[in-house]
């Protein structure tokens, strides 16, 4: 599981640390990554909560449809929301509802399988999401139940839900990003002065870096196509 040590070890053994003292701290380095790098990375790979919508207690003030969005991480956007008839107040009361009962109680394969079945079944529910924390629903039920809604969130900064099939393209992410803040503290001074002599201070590979980023970023946007928690549009 990918963490901040070995983040950090990564970026040190690829920009030559062993070679030349880094002109800014792990702190700063992790600072910059939580803030930047973390939000670019999960646009386009972003970690999935589930949370509870209730239409009384969540909705804004003023609205009929409009409600608040309660998550652990900032949210990007709504992947799913799925409807409240059976998931509303009586679902932990209808025993004997078979659906009810699978996605209370079953595998979790087979409640996604269920909630699937749900959607395509009922009216398809609409919804606008309105940054940072607000969803309009339509059709609502906005009287008493709940929605179940799927949020596109960015990933937490302890780094741990990276996907390990994923950790090898954040960390190049996490690389050009340095480099880039290194490229702008370097580029005044080519060389530095030392009682050893001038050191070069590798600016022709850090002046790679934006153009290396972009080309990334573009392989990224073609991956994220095919990346499952990512929502997908069919048009028929």
């Amino acid at each position: 599981m990918l963490n901040s040590s070995l983040v950090i070890q990564y970026l040190e053994s690829s920009l030559g640390y062993k070679f030349i003292d880094l002109e800014i701290t792990h702190e700063e380095i992790l600072d910059n990554i939580r803030k930047f790098t973390l939000v670019t990375f999960s646009k386009y790979f972003p970690y999935q909560e589930r949370t509870r919508l209730d239409v009384v207690k969540d909705k804004v003030e003023g609205y009929e449809n409009i409600f608040y969005l309660t998550a652990e991480n900032e949210i990007i956007n709504v992947n799913r929301i799925v409807g409240s008839s059976i998931l509303g107040a009586n679902a932990m009361t209808d025993m004997l509802h078979p659906t009810a009962a699978s996605l209370l109680y079953g595998d979790p394969i087979s409640r996604q399988m269920d909630l699937d079945i749900i959607s395509s079944v009922k009216n398809p529910i609409t919804f606008i999401f309105y940054p940072p924390n607000k969803v309009e629903i339509s059709p609502c039920a906005n009287n008493i139940g709940n929605y179940l809604v799927i949020l596109n969130v960015v990933h937490p900064d302890h780094f741990g839900t990276i996907p390990i099939n994923l950790q090898d393209q954040f960390l190049q992410l996490c690389l050009y990003d340095t480099q880039s803040v290194l490229y702008n503290m370097r580029s005044r001074f080519p060389t530095l002065q030392t009682s050893f002599g001038n050191i070069e201070l590798f600016l022709d590979r850090l002046s790679d870096a934006e153009n290396n980023k972009k080309e990334l970023l573009e392989e990224f946007r073609k991956s994220s196509l095919k990346y499952s928690k990512r929502k997908k549009i069919i048009i028929a």
